[in-house]
């Protein structure tokens, strides 16, 4: 857990508790400044035009286009004009909000005692058609082509331009009426557009369209021109420059390898396999349904010589097409087989979770794997860590948050406060070098390894997050549990594990630490287990870094998910890996006695699974693919997957194996 600051508003609330309790009114009353300001701003629009915008934006509320164009033809026929948030509303609606949810910023729909009685009426008397009804009528693919182009064609001539969402929208509409030569040049309109920064949902639309045609060249051709505006190779200005590079997501990997199966492109299918297997931890049901697809179809079995893998993706003209791998991307062998092999699909199979040993299927009596990360990756993490605590953030990572609920990033401005951080972690890493020993990168490192003379720690240890656990009751002291912090300490080195605990400095003040803890943090210094983290630093980095540095193999004890590094690093999926394969969840239960009879809690640890709950290849001829199951949360990419009760209970696996 990381150490917090007060919140910057908290002295208002208190003020609005003390003035409760003398007897004003519990409800907090807007100060009057605030009041003028609100009315001043409202008083610049024109009550008509105001009236068109939420009439608007309640159509978007229920989805209904029908009524929305009403208001917009009225509005056109009583010259009202119409400010360029309703233009970009209606392009929405026109691309449909039904399989997407209401778009942010549309108004909570009122019920009718909701509803204030001055307010009633009001919008319609405004700009609302007295006749008008909530419209029943679906209109089609074509027709809302249609009036979106008719809205588009009213913008060009009052000279509006389009941002990022409504060309989203208007790709989004051609994509769905089949005219994806439009679509193209319309994404091709936006990469030049000064106002467009393209995101991942305007290719999208484009790339789905081609793959549910079965144009395979053209959906590759899609991820390639990704690939060329994130390398800034495509256009050299405008959108192009985007602050944030564009990846695929599952649902993008998920349609090039179904049109892979429908085409029969191995090269296709064999590449998305493998990003798939390195960006999502536990594929979705339709990933699964889509890999089953190709292993039980005729293009995952040849009747001609098998060719070797390099020989076979070289032979393939779609190959070219590819765009050039970001990173190291895991192999999942050749997905051919020569007549008479064949593949064995056992789509749920169960396994020993305290082994990794599946127990059923084709694969029964085969261990899964823990699968590590390259020396390259693991240095990466490790300079982004340190961009993360020199310059406030990682390069290219635009956002104004730090993410995990840790409000806007703290980026160093004043030259002292630089310099000193510099100086600090400086002497932190000559400690890293002589407690653990350089960073070795020898040829064919797979991980970060220590030189002769240095001492790798088998634990980190986050103190704040120890320390502050269930420490958040009623009359709670300030300071950390620093007797809870020893008790993990000493688990471990009774066990002959060797431990560095991270602290920061603040929680050494005298003013802080109770009399009772020096004799704890004097033994902590003497043994050399502890790290202070200076002022001003958050200890997150160094004992990230600490266990980064020591290497595979290291685990950090700590609770805190690491949302705001996650944030920053969420491109970086890599990060997930290093997480999955190293962090250690604890718990304290109930007292007991210890040696010597000292009164403890008893430690509760999770440690990571002994394998890597993810697809991998357990030999040449078969691979595991782990199936969602209940309970499963933030496992995806995008952190939003979440298992109900649809779902098993239990682990289990789709197992594929070639047999000769």
């Amino acid at each position: 857990m990381a150490d917090k600051d007060e919140p910057a508003g908290l002295p208002t609330a208190a003020a609005s508790r003390k003035r409760s309790r003398e007897g004003s009114s519990s409800k907090i009353s807007i100060p009057d400044s605030h009041k003028e300001q609100r009315l001043t701003k409202t008083k610049k629009v024109n009550p008509a035009v105001l009236a068109v915008r939420r009439s608007i934006q309640r159509c978007c509320a229920t989805d209904d286009l029908p009524a929305a164009l009403q208001l917009y033809d009225s509005a056109i026929a009583r010259a009202t004009p119409l400010e360029a948030q309703t233009f970009y509303c209606l392009l929405n609606l026109c691309d449909g909000l039904s399989d997407r949810g209401v778009h942010v910023g549309t108004p909570k729909q009122k019920t009718q005692t909701e509803q204030r009685p001055e307010d009633a009426g009001k919008d319609s008397a405004l700009s609302c058609p007295s006749n008008l009804q909530p419209s029943q009528k679906a209109m089609s693919a074509d027709e809302r082509m249609r009036e979106a182009f008719r809205i588009r064609k009213h913008m060009d001539e009052i000279s509006l331009p389009l941002n990022e969402t409504a060309y989203t929208a208007l790709v989004r509409i051609l994509a769905k009426a089949g005219n994806t030569k439009a679509a193209e040049e319309t994404v091709a309109e936006a990469e030049r557009c000064q106002q467009c920064k393209p995101k991942l949902r305007m290719y999208s639309p484009l790339l789905l369209a081609h793959c549910k045609g079965g144009d395979m060249i053209r959906a590759v051709e899609v991820w390639d021109r990704i690939h060329k505006i994130n390398s800034e190779r495509y256009v050299d200005r405008g959108a192009a420059n985007s602050d944030e590079s564009i990846t695929l997501s599952e649902r993008e990997y998920c349609a090039l390898m179904r049109c892979a199966v429908r085409t029969g492109c191995v090269v296709i299918f064999e590449r998305i396999l493998a990003e798939i297997a390195e960006e999502v931890l536990v594929p979705s049901r339709d990933t699964v349904d889509a890999i089953t697809s190709w292993f039980e179809s005729a293009h995952s079995t040849s009747t001609e010589a098998f060719q070797g893998e390099e020989e076979a993706g070289a032979s393939d003209p779609m190959a070219s097409l590819l765009p050039p791998t970001t990173q190291e991307l895991p192999s999942m062998g050749s997905c051919l087989c020569t007549a008479p092999a064949k593949w064995e699909l056992s789509r749920v199979c169960s396994i020993d979770t305290s082994t990794g040993k599946l127990t059923s299927g084709c694969l029964a009596g085969k261990k899964l794997k823990p699968v590590g990360l390259s020396f390259k990756t693991w240095s990466i993490m490790m300079d982004m860590n340190e961009s993360i605590v020199m310059q406030g953030s990682i390069e290219g990572d635009k956002s104004k948050f730090q993410g995990g609920g840790k409000g806007p990033k703290r980026f160093l401005k004043m030259k002292e406060t630089v310099e000193r951080r510099r100086e600090h972690w400086s002497n932190f890493k000559k400690f890293l070098v002589e407690r653990i020993g350089p960073i070795g990168s020898g040829a064919g490192a797979s991980v970060p390894s220590c030189r002769k003379g240095g001492r790798k720690f088998d634990v980190i240890i986050d103190g704040a997050n120890i320390g502050y656990f269930k420490q958040n009751f009623t009359q709670a002291p300030k300071h950390v549990d620093y007797r809870q912090i020893d008790w993990v300490i000493e688990h471990f080195r009774e066990r002959g594990q060797s431990v560095l605990l991270f602290l920061h400095e603040r929680h050494f003040s005298r003013n802080l630490m109770p009399s009772w803890a020096e004799p704890i943090v004097q033994s902590w210094e003497e043994k050399g287990v502890l790290y202070r983290t200076p002022a001003g630093s958050n200890d997150d980095w160094f004992w990230l870094h600490a266990a980064l540095w020591c290497g595979q193999g290291t685990l950090v004890l700590t609770n805190d998910e690491m949302r705001d590094h996650h944030f920053q690093m969420l491109g970086h999926r890599y990060f997930l890996r290093w997480k999955e394969r190293s962090q250690v969840h604890f718990t304290f239960r109930d007292w007991h006695t210890h040696k010597g009879g000292e009164k403890r809690r008893e430690l509760e640890l999770t440690f990571p699974e002994i394998y890597s709950r993810r697809i991998q290849r357990l030999d040449d001829d078969s691979l595991a693919i782990p199936l969602a199951k209940e309970g499963d949360t933030n496992r995806f990419l995008d952190g939003a997957h979440e298992a109900d009760d649809n779902y098993p209970v239990e682990e289990t696996y789709m197992c594929i194996r070639r047999t000769h």
